[in-house]
């Protein structure tokens, strides 16, 4: 199976470049590989955080809402 790949051009600053060349020559991994695998990781994290963003705000919706003292009270109890 063949992968469609787009390339983008990005600028960086230079002290972030000798950073990424460090950590992918550490790690056997070229610049693209190195970015690739980070932004998929920061894209799969903020999926993880918008789907329990989501589920929390469903789960919580219905709940009355309370005042900033009446918070303050309930976090002191805990």
């Amino acid at each position: 199976m063949s992968t469609q790949a787009t390339v983008l051009s990005i600028s960086l600053p230079t002290t972030m470049t000798r950073a990424i060349d460090r950590i992918a020559k550490s790690t056997d991994q070229n610049r693209s590989e190195l970015v690739r695998h980070a932004l998929r990781d920061y894209i799969l994290d903020l999926e993880e955080d918008r789907k329990r963003f989501i589920e929390a705000y469903q789960a919580t919706r219905h709940e009355p809402l309370i005042t900033h003292a009446e918070l303050k009270k309930r976090l002191r109890l805990t």
